[in-house]
C-alpha cells in the first residue's frame, strides 16, 4: 500500500469530481484526513449531497472553474454518468495531472469510455488488493496504486462504537437489505428491474430458510429516489417487520443488523469487515457474483445460508 502517494494532494489546489456514492465516500475520507489539502469540486448526483454533509459551505464549481487553476484532477468513476468522465477529458486537454479513483470491481474498461472515446487518467487508485489485482490485468499499461482505503476504517470503528450502545434483541435475527440500482432485467421475459427480481427472489425464498423470527430493514441506495421502495414493502405477506431506512447513518444500519443482505454491494464488504454475516442475494437466473471476497455467502446456494 503505497501511503506515501497521498501526499501528492497537498501539491497545490487539486480538482475533484465526483458524481457516485462509492468514490466520494473514499475521496472524502482521504481529504478529511488530510485537512491541509486546499480543493475546488465539480459535484453530481449523490456525491454532492455526501459532500455538503461532510464538508458544509463547500461550493459547487462549474467544470472550467473547478480545473482552472488546479494541479491536479481527482475524479471518480462512475459508469453511468458522463460527469468524471468530462473532467478527464478536460484535465488532459489542459495537460493537467489526472487521478481516477475505483471504488468497486465490475465494469472496469467502460468507466473510461464515452461517446467512442477512452479517456485514462495518468494514474488510477484503487482501496483493495482484489481492485489491484484487477486493475492490473485489465489497465496493463496503466499506472495502477494501493491506497488506504479511510472510509472502510472510519465505518467499522463507528459500527463498533454504535454496538457498544444498542441494546440487542437476541430472540429475533436483524437482516439489512441494501438496496442498489440493477437498471436492467435479467429474465428476458420480463421488464421489471433486476434490484426487484432480487428483493422478490429474497422475499420468496425466506420462510424457506429462516428458522428464526426476524426483522427486515430495507436501505436504499443514495441514488434511489424517495419512495422508490414503498410500494413493494405494502405488497408483502411475510411473517417479518419491514421497514425502510430514511436517513439513519450507514453505520447505525449496519450495527444494528445481524445479517447484511444485497446484491452486489459494498455495504456487504463494510458488513463483512465488521464482523457481520455477509450474504449475496442475486436470484439464480442472474450472473456470477463479481464481489472479490470468498467470506461472502450466496443466498441461491440455500444449504449455506439457513438463518
Amino acid at each position: 500500500m503505497d501511503l506515501s502517494t497521498l501526499d501528492i494532494l497537498k501539491k497545490g489546489q487539486i480538482a475533484v469530481a465526483c458524481n457516485d456514492a462509492g468514490a466520494a465516500n473514499i475521496i472524502i475520507n482521504w481529504l478529511k484526513f488530510m485537512p491541509e489539502v486546499t480543493f475546488r469540486v465539480h459535484l453530481g448526483g449523490p456525491a454532492e449531497a455526501l459532500w455538503c454533509r461532510a464538508f458544509p459551505g463547500t461550493i459547487n464549481y462549474g467544470l472550467d472553474d473547478a480545473i482552472n487553476g488546479s494541479s491536479m484532477l481527482l475524479s471518480g468513476t462512475g459508469w453511468a454518468t458522463s460527469l468524471e468522465h468530462n473532467a478527464r477529458y478536460r484535465a488532459s486537454n489542459k495537460g493537467i495531472f489526472s487521478v481516477a479513483v475505483i471504488d468497486h470491481w465490475v465494469n472496469y474498461e467502460s468507466r473510461f469510455f464515452r461517446n467512442g472515446l477512452f479517456i485514462y487518467p495518468d494514474q488510477i487508485w484503487v482501496v483493495d488488493k482484489y481492485g489491484y489485482d484487477l486493475a492490473k490485468s485489465v489497465f496493463s499499461d496503466q499506472v495502477i496504486k494501493l491506497m488506504p482505503n479511510y472510509y472502510l476504517d472510519e465505518q467499522v470503528r463507528q459500527i463498533k462504537e454504535f454496538e457498544k450502545t444498542f441494546l440487542r434483541n437476541t430472540e429475533k435475527k436483524n437482516i439489512l437489505y441494501a438496496l442498489e440500482p440493477i437498471r436492467v432485467s435479467w429474465k428476458h421475459d420480463e421488464v421489471i428491474a433486476g434490484e426487484f427480481q432480487a428483493l422478490d427472489y429474497f422475499a420468496s425464498n425466506l420462510r424457506d430458510i429462516s428458522m428464526v423470527p426476524i426483522n427486515i430493514r430495507l436501505r436504499p441506495h443514495p441514488s434511489d429516489n424517495p419512495g422508490k421502495y414503498d410500494d413493494w414493502v405494502e405488497q408483502q405477506n411475510l411473517d417479518a417487520k419491514i421497514d425502510i431506512s430514511e436517513g439513519t447513518p450507514l453505520f447505525e444500519d449496519v450495527a444494528w443488523s445481524d445479517i447484511v443482505v444485497g446484491c452486489q454491494t459494498y455495504v456487504l464488504i463494510i458488513g463483512l469487515t465488521a464482523g457481520k454475516r455477509s450474504i449475496s442475494c442475486l436470484p439464480p437466473y442472474a450472473p456470477d457474483s463479481l464481489l472479490p471476497y470468498p467470506e461472502i455467502e450466496e443466498f441461491r446456494k440455500k444449504t449455506k445460508v439457513l438463518i
